[in-house]
């Protein structure tokens, strides 16, 4: 079965797997291959007559356990013999009848042991086995039963090349050369191990002029049925797949007969001379176009097809013989064929393409069909018009919340001007008894309730261009300068005005200050407009309890030139800086001050202040200890 040592030669395209992989996937199996190992464990049986589902139940262990994983499980089985195998067929039923009379004369001598292995060599699948199968799983729920027209690995390949399921479970290499996509081979059901193909690496098998870019799959196509396939029995002698690589690397000849004529110039084998006749380079042909052109079933269209479309010089000519269509949900009929590619198969009309692919035999009438199309048809179901494979759905989902979430950078999602839904008008039927003043009533309530809603929804502030122009040409009202309220603060004295860097904006501030004077009101007025007398500070309380020379904390070295107190007429220059951060928690040092000079009678933000201000008497330069001052300890000034 298949091209003789494939699989070791592709083997840099294979990986290690477990079949866990495809979980939640749509999977194809070969059950021709499933069969023919669950029959070799009773094939005596059968031939003996006896009854038996061992068969049955070991394709039921992988059904099972693909189920088990959530997948949707495609059942493909082998249709009718192709024409372009019936050499090899019948080369194959020879062999099978020689072992089964060899296996009888071994049990007519006695030899029953002996008898058993002989008949599990001749194993072959019969209708009534494919019958068997197709009735025991074609009930379960994920499962889809589909015959192939005439071979099963083409209907492999088409299933996955049109996106219908995602990989396929087969033991015969033959589906590589179809052009199948990802292939697990070697399933082993006690652990999961399996050996999985992908197409995408083919190319790794070869080096120089068929590897890396340079990899064509037609070449590759053409090594393995130069070295021999079941459409290519004869072959040429002593040419294998490494072979035939090294023949196709060392030319670029396109032309087939052109090509296959310099086989035994370019392999240095003057013998194969012979061989390579007119005859040979036809059914290279033959072979060639097999493969690509294999009549197979579209469940979707449920017709039958080639598996890619026939070339466009190659007259296309309908079936003779077109019956009507039975299933009314399908969008196409059969698919023309042509009779050049009858070796590959020939297209059916639609009714008996449907027949043939529930499993109902050809060569009996339709009134008998035991397995008849589901109606309607389940949403999982191959059978379905607008099926998708479960991988290609999962991808899609991705894709999109993906897309979602570059659109909306993840943060949040508005909802589509397609998805918000519209209000329709409830449709109302007119009644000829309802009077005309309830009517016009009504009318004129809903009108009223559609002018409130626009004046709710109309803007507050008139946006008119006129309006807006005139409200800002205007120039804007001039601000009158607060007065400033007064504030006393027990501890100013101990703070220092910062100095002013620029002394020509001081300067000019000054001149602003003097010039504003006299817009300011008298005292008495400003103590109507200042804060209130709960919030006022006064005076702090200066206790002639002590009086230490020099018990003032000593003064920085670089002080600042002499500045006017904000809140007090009386220099603080020489006050100096407070040693400690908190000056609220400090010990209080009153400093007597210099006689002052006669004072200028101005009107000051301060003049309450100034005229209850006593200059102290002594000019030395004594400090006195009045004691400790916390922040929340205030007298009350005597009104």
């Amino acid at each position: 079965m298949g091209i003789s040592g494939l699989l070791p030669f592709v083997k840099n395209a294979c990986r290690k797997g477990n079949i866990l992989e495809l979980r939640g996937k749509s999977v194809a199996i070969d059950v021709s291959c499933l069969l023919h190992r669950g029959l070799t464990g009773c094939m005596d049986k059968i031939h003996m007559g006896e009854e038996t589902q061992s068969y049955v139940n070991y394709v039921n262990k992988y059904v099972k356990e693909l189920l088990g994983m959530g997948c949707h499980v495609v059942m493909v089985f082998d249709g009718r013999p192709l024409p372009a195998k019936k050499g090899t067929n019948e080369e194959r039923r020879e062999l099978r009848e020689k072992r089964k009379e060899h296996a009888e004369m071994l049990l007519a001598k006695g030899l029953e042991r002996e008898a058993r292995d002989t008949y599990r060599l001749a194993t072959s699948i019969s209708a009534d086995i494919v019958e068997n199968t197709i009735q025991y799983f074609r009930s379960m729920t994920n499962v889809d039963i589909v015959v192939a027209p005439y071979e099963a690995d083409a209907q492999l390949a088409y299933l996955v090349q049109e996106k219908l399921v995602d990989a396929v479970i087969t033991e015969d290499s033959d589906l590589i050369v179809f052009g199948c996509e990802m292939i697990y081979f070697k399933w082993q059901s006690a652990t999961g191990e399996c050996s999985v193909y992908e197409k995408c690496n083919l190319k790794n098998c070869f080096t120089g002029e068929l590897g890396g870019d340079k990899f064509d799959f037609v070449k590759f196509r053409r090594i393995c049925i130069l070295s021999g396939c079941d459409y290519l029995q004869a072959g040429l002698p002593g040419v294998g797949l490494s072979t035939a690589a090294k023949f196709f690397s060392m030319t670029s000849i396109k032309d087939l007969r052109t090509l296959l004529r310099k086989v035994p110039s370019y392999l240095k084998n003057p013998k194969l001379k012979e061989h390579v006749n007119d005859e040979f380079i036809r059914n290279f042909e033959k072979a060639e176009n097999t493969f690509k052109h294999q009549i197979v079933f579209d469940p979707r269209e449920r017709c039958q097809k080639p598996l890619t479309p026939y070339p466009k010089e190659v007259l296309m000519t309908g079936v003779d013989d077109l019956e009507e269509v039975i299933d009314l949900d399908s969008p196409k009929k059969t698919a023309p064929s042509s009779k050049s590619f009858a070796y590959a198969g020939t297209a059916s009309t639609q009714r008996i393409a449907i027949r043939l692919a529930l499993g109902n035999p050809e060569n009996k009438s339709s009134i008998d069909d035991q397995f008849l199309l589901v109606q309607p048809t389940p949403e999982w179901s191959v059978w379905g018009l607008r099926y998708e494979s479960k991988g290609s759905t999962l991808d899609k989902i991705s894709k999109q919340k993906e897309l979602e979430a570059t659109q909306c950078g993840g943060a949040f999602k508005l909802d589509s001007p397609s998805v918000k839904r519209v209000k329709v008008a409830s449709k109302t039927t007119p009644n000829d008894d309802e009077d005309d003043i309830v009517k016009q009533f009504m009318a004129d309530i809903e009108k009223e309730k559609k002018a409130i809603k626009k004046r709710k929804n109309a803007p507050q502030v008139d946006y008119n261009a006129d309006v807006l122009l005139k409200k800002y040409a205007e120039p804007p009202p001039e601000k009158r300068q607060k007065i400033l309220e007064v504030i006393d603060d027990d501890f100013s004295e101990f703070f220092q005005e910062k100095v002013k860097e620029n002394t020509k904006e001081s300067v000019a501030e000054e001149k602003v200050e003097n010039s504003n004077e006299e817009l300011k009101p008298p005292p008495i007025l400003r103590k109507a407009v200042s804060t209130p007398d709960s919030a006022r500070k006064t005076h702090k309380f200066q206790s002639p309890l002590l009086n230490h020379q020099n018990s003032a904390p000593p003064s920085l070295p670089d002080r600042k030139p002499a500045q006017t107190s904000k809140y007090f007429s009386k220099p603080t220059s020489e006050n100096g800086v407070p040693k400690t951060k908190n000056p609220f928690r400090c010990p209080a040092f009153v400093k007597p001050t210099q006689k002052v000079e006669e004072k200028i009678e101005k009107t000051t933000i301060l003049a309450a202040l100034e005229e209850n201000s006593v200059p102290m008497p002594s000019s030395n330069t004594t400090y006195r200890f009045v004691g400790f001052k916390s922040a929340g300890l205030r007298r009350k000034s005597k009104q």
